[in-house]
């Protein structure tokens, strides 16, 4: 009970702070049954203790009665803030099965703010189409495969949609295409409908674990994206070399699979780890590392593509913020070329390859949380 009651249904019902408050109730209560029940009996025995705890027990009752009743009365005063945000102005917090949630406006901003506030998940900001985050960065990823043209990017899956931040972006560039984006937590869902401007109607918002929806879908789609986390680890399963495939067999002709990685400023092993699983799936991978972000977009392509491909495809578009990110990715991006290889597409191979051993995550070994610690373990140790 101690486990599964505040886990499977007080805490999604009333909130943390109100299930401490039940089970300090609950706990106090019991006590004073016990505590009744033996002023019943009576308490019998020899010794120098029994006249103290006879004495004691009428004062205990009284002061757990009075513990109990300000528990009760911290139960029904008004919620305070969990926890202030770390900036600008808290519009809403709450607390679902999976997050807790805080919605924060800076300015002309909106940003969903989850858990330990380590990380923004998603942004709203009707003065600024860009954010200058990885979120714009899937709208050019469709490129990588040669021809590419704004009509080829007619659908988009995305695991991990959290508020909307990029089915939003990709509505305003490639028109009313069909969006499915899946988020695990309904919580997310329903902020990002009320905050956060997610009332597209070619956007079907879909509560469920993504890779369960990918593996039960009929459809495909141009382009599948990946950004899902919970800070800073992303979910084992989806990052193995089972599910890249199961994401490439629902890509259409010319599809790519997309998914944002996090790093360092030096360090690379988890960006290093996801493209060489997906180079095992498809025939050419290309990371684009995000300036002045701690993200990289990796993506691999159904056929084979090339970075000369993607610098052409991006002259040839009419749209100026997908020629001004597209630009921004040209100065950064490279192919993933894994160690002993030589490069498909004869593009400018990533210089972490050649310094990082080559590991491919499975369903069977997917220790993706090891990658992270250490990676976050090196950054401390290098700020110290």
């Amino acid at each position: 009970m101690g486990a599964y009651l505040p886990v499977l249904f007080l805490i999604p019902t009333v909130g943390t702070d109100r299930t401490f408050v039940l089970l300090s109730a609950l706990l106090l209560i019991t006590s004073l049954v016990g505590l009744a029940q033996e002023r019943r009996a009576g308490i019998t025995g020899e010794g120098p203790w029994v006249a103290p705890i006879r004495d004691w027990t009428p004062r205990l009752f009284v002061a757990y009665i009075v513990c109990l009743a300000a528990i009760l009365a911290m139960g029904v005063l008004p919620r305070g803030i969990v926890r202030a945000q770390p900036y600008g102005q808290l519009l809403w917090e709450g607390e679902s099965a999976y997050n807790y949630i805080q919605v924060v406006k800076q300015g002309t901003r909106t940003d969903l703010v989850l858990n330990e506030g380590h990380a923004i998940h998603s942004i709203y900001d009707p003065t600024a189409f860009l954010t200058g985050g990885p979120w714009d960065y899937f709208m050019v990823a469709p490129y990588f495969s040669p021809g590419t043209r704004m009509k080829d990017v007619d659908s988009f899956l995305l695991l991990g949609s959290a508020a909307g931040t990029t089915p939003r972006q990709m509505t305003q560039v490639y028109g009313p295409i069909p969006i499915d984006g899946v988020e695990i937590d309904p919580a997310i869902i329903d902020v990002g409908r009320q905050y956060f401007a997610m009332t597209m109607p070619n956007l079907t918002a879909i509560p469920q674990d993504g890779r369960y929806f990918l593996r039960n879908t009929p459809k495909q789609y141009r382009m599948i994206g990946v950004d899902a986390y919970r800070q800073p680890y992303i979910p084992f399963h989806m990052v193995t070399r089972e599910f890249f495939t199961e994401m490439r067999d629902h890509l259409k002709p010319g599809g790519v699979a997309v998914i944002n990685v996090g790093r360092t400023q030096t360090d690379y092993r988890l960006v290093n780890v996801l493209a060489s699983t997906m180079r095992d799936v498809y025939p050419t991978v290309f990371v684009i590392n995000i300036p002045k972000a701690i993200n990289s977009i990796v993506v691999g392509t159904r056929e084979p593509g090339s970075l000369d491909a993607f610098r052409a495809n991006i002259a040839a578009l009419d749209r100026p913020e997908l020629r001004e990110v597209g630009a921004l990715a040209s100065t950064t991006m490279c192919e993933y070329v894994p160690p002993g290889q030589t490069s498909v597409s004869g593009g400018e191979p990533c210089a972490f390859a050649k310094a990082l051993p080559r590991q491919v995550f499975t369903d069977d070994l997917a220790p993706v949380e090891q990658v992270v610690d250490q990676i976050l373990l090196g950054y401390i140790q290098e700020h110290n």
